[in-house]
């Protein structure tokens, strides 16, 4: 092989490694990208088994968007991977700790999974953002009454009932504390409430005659008991 031949097959050998390193830089590069884009597609099209390992990959190699992990962990809980969505959603508070739909669906899983503690620990963190928020203040208040701070969580419903826009069945959960405080009267004037708003609700009907009886009252309960049954006595 003559000299020339030998630097021509080495500026040949050149050029192919030059572009063999292009193409891995390309692609590390622009790969988590791309994978990233075609998880969204996937997550856009409903097609969560898809987007699962796209988006992970993505996330993985760097992609920190918040999209990103947000889609990943809906996709979850999708396809019912709730402890896996869980830890998504923390993952998503981890880089961006004001997050309130992360702290939102955090919260919802906490509760979902019986840890009212760590749920009730994520609702407080959106009242500092949206103190006034019904959905904010019900979910507190459910949380307050299975954690059996009852005093609280009443003082949470009545924020709630305050607003005239609230559903009137929402009173009914808040006379079950009154009931077991052993407050007859008030949850008699909040199931009367809520029954004026659904006059046709015989679970509430029920409620007020158990409340009457509890109360000493056992001849009222008897004809609530009799319209609950369907007698208009």
């Amino acid at each position: 092989m003559t000299i020339r031949s030998k630097q021509l097959l080495f500026f040949v050998l050149l050029l192919a490694c030059s572009g063999w390193v292009s193409v891995v830089v390309y692609r590390s590069t622009h790969f988590p990208w791309i994978i990233y884009r075609q998880g969204l597609n996937h997550f856009s099209e409903n097609r969560f088994q898809e987007a699962i390992p796209a988006l992970n990959s993505a996330i993985r190699n760097g992609i920190s968007r918040i999209d990103a992990w947000m889609s990943l962990g809906d996709s979850y809980m999708a396809t019912q991977r709730f402890e896996d969505a869980l830890d998504v959603y923390e993952g998503l508070l981890r880089i961006d700790p004001d997050n309130v739909q992360g702290t939102w669906k955090a919260a919802g899983l906490y509760e979902q999974f019986g840890r009212f503690d760590e749920s009730l620990q994520k609702v407080r963190q959106l009242h500092l953002v949206r103190p006034n928020d019904p959905a904010v203040l019900l979910r507190t208040a459910r949380l307050l009454k299975y954690l059996g701070l009852w005093d609280d969580a009443a003082a949470c419903y009545d924020r709630v009932l305050s607003d005239p826009s609230a559903p009137a069945r929402i009173a009914v959960e808040l006379a079950q504390i009154h009931i077991w405080k052993q407050e007859y009267p008030k949850a008699i004037e909040r199931l009367r409430y809520a029954l004026l708003n659904s006059p046709s609700d015989t679970q509430i009907r029920f409620w007020i005659a158990r409340a009457l009886f509890w109360g000493g009252n056992p001849e009222e309960a008897a004809v609530e008991y009799l319209r609950a049954l369907g007698d208009p006595q």
